[in-house]
């Protein structure tokens, strides 16, 4: 790996981005962050091995914040080594005390970086913040008035999902203070809280890792409060894309190390009873192609899909005795009992029907 490194400031933020072939949105994400009216962060990149010119984009971006008297580094694979593990380095290499783990394709307004601070300023307790995340328009530019997720929601079966996915932004959710955790597209966390989390957990490769950290924190006592003028415009699913067979195996793959790492035995028990309505659901939305679900589906067809969520289902079942041994660690560091986590079920729980829309 090599690296590019320079400024002097304490910044009160370590920005990470994690990128593969993302350079076409990634240099909107850095051009807003450019603009942003807040520039005490340090900027931290890994580039996943991209073949299309993202590694320029890197160096510029480098060259840029040095240039203005701010820390930044670049760092590079040569190959896709997934959302965990280069988020784990860059939070190694960071020194800010916030973290905020940035997908290439999520941009901040340009007031977001300031609000972000200022909720920091009046809750330093806090250990993770949520910023509003809406879902970007096809060019990228503004926002179609949809939230794609304002922190995690759970279900009962070891899924996550944004917080309002697919919802009109009609600012219900503003009222809500508290959400479980943050999206991983765009969240904000203490780095000491972080780093005592021990980061992603690097099995997990891409998807559900920041669902996996949220319980960590969760466990560990942390909470989540949302900010909801802190708002991010989030493309979404680039580098596979939403249909992708890829994207749908670690989706479910890793609904499963959740699963069993972290929910109640009770739950673990009766898990494929709320699986199975889910999945209704899901046959229910591409029969009449409604939802992104069900409209991706029924596109780009079912039986891939179907098969990979098999293969989840055989990778998971595979690394059980694994799985078993993670949970007794977590357990042991962690306790966790039922009626704490009933709570949070209670308190940010999905409906099935929030899965497909």
């Amino acid at each position: 790996m090599k690296r590019l490194n320079g400024g002097a400031m304490a910044e009160l933020l370590s920005i990470q981005i994690v990128n593969w072939n993302g350079g076409r949105e990634l240099e909107k994400t850095l051009l807003a962050l450019e603009r942003s009216t807040f520039q005490e962060f340090e900027l931290l990149i890994h580039d996943n091995g991209s073949a299309d010119g993202s590694e320029r984009l890197l160096a510029q971006a480098v060259e840029v914040r040095r240039r203005s008297g701010h820390a930044a580094a670049a760092f590079y694979s040569p190959s896709n080594t997934g959302f965990c593990a280069p988020n784990n380095r860059l939070l190694h290499e960071g020194k800010a005390p916030w973290v905020l783990l940035l997908n290439a394709d999520a941009r901040p307004e340009p007031e977001t970086l300031g609000l972000l601070a200022a909720e920091i300023s009046r809750h330093p307790e806090t250990a993770m913040f949520a910023p509003k995340i809406l879902e970007a328009n096809d060019e990228g530019t503004g926002s179609t008035g949809r939230i794609n997720a304002f922190g995690l929601g759970m279900f009962a079966d070891g899924l996550n999902r944004g917080a309002g996915a697919g919802r009109s932004d009609s600012g219900v959710l503003d009222a809500e203070p508290d959400t479980f955790c943050p999206s991983g597209a765009a969240g904000l966390y203490r780095r000491d809280a972080l780093e005592a989390a021990g980061g992603l957990t690097e099995s997990y490769f891409a998807y559900g890792d920041d669902y996996d950290l949220g319980l960590k924190l969760r466990r560990m006592g942390h909470a989540c409060r949302r900010v909801p003028p802190a708002r991010f415009l989030h493309r979404g699913s680039y580098s596979l894309g939403f249909g992708n067979p890829r994207r749908f195996y670690l989706i479910e793959r890793n609904r499963l190390y959740n699963l069993v790492r972290h929910y109640p035995e009770t739950l673990v028990r009766i898990a494929p009873l709320s699986t199975a309505s889910r999945y209704a659901g899901m046959a229910g939305s591409v029969l009449t192609a409604s939802g992104r679900v069900g409209r991706t589906v029924r596109a780009d067809g079912a039986w891939p899909i179907a098969m990979a969520l098999a293969a989840a289902q055989r990778d998971a079942f595979a690394r059980r005795r694994e799985l078993r041994a993670e949970r007794r660690l977590l357990e042991r560091r962690w306790p966790l009992d039922e009626g704490r986590f009933a709570s949070w079920l209670n308190a940010f729980g999905l409906e099935p029907a929030d899965a497909v829309r």
